[in-house]
């Protein structure tokens, strides 16, 4: 990942960005439902984009994509670098930093059990066994269960040195009856 934002650091500063960040975003969701005896929803999906922040003549410019690719990165950095320089021609005063420490580090949502590791089929199992569990009670005559699981990996670099990588895992279940 380092080489991709890397590339939008170079190509920011050699158009004239006096400073420079980028963020890089790939995002994995998965869900399961049942409903009563049955299965009722699986899904899964990826999901990957980045940003370029720079800062050129005193003025910032911002510019994204969703495709993740050495070609789009130089293209957005650039682009982001041309905004900044549109956006100087109104400017009143020049933006100014505040003078930040390089950070470098990597953080991690703790877990005991990465949810992407277990199979499909004990998630399925255990959300038919609470809703068997559920039906046992007389009055009950539908019962549904979710599971929903979301991987953000985030990769932050900028142009003074700074690189942070962090996983944010998020799971959530529930029930009704």
């Amino acid at each position: 990942m380092k080489e991709l934002t890397n590339l939008a650091l170079d190509t920011a500063t050699r158009l004239g960005a006096s400073y420079a960040d980028i963020r890089i975003i790939q995002t994995k969701y998965e869900s399961v439902s049942a409903k009563n005896e049955k299965v009722s929803g699986i899904g899964r999906s990826d999901d990957e984009g980045f940003g370029v922040r720079a800062l050129a003549d005193g003025a910032w410019g911002y510019a994204a994509s969703g495709l993740v690719a050495k070609s789009e990165i130089e293209r957005v950095a650039a682009a982001a670098v041309d905004i900044a320089r549109a956006s100087a021609t109104l400017k009143k005063t020049d933006v100014e930093l505040a003078p930040e420490e390089l950070h470098v580090d990597v953080w991690r949502t703790p877990y005991d059990k990465d949810p992407f590791s277990v199979p499909l089929e004990t998630k399925i199992d255990l959300l038919l066994k609470i809703n068997a569990e559920m039906t046992r009670v007389k009055d009950i005559k539908v019962a549904s269960s979710h599971m929903r699981f979301k991987r953000e990996l985030q990769f932050f670099a900028n142009s003074d040195g700074s690189f942070i990588e962090q996983e944010i895992l998020r799971s959530v279940a529930g029930y009704s009856a």
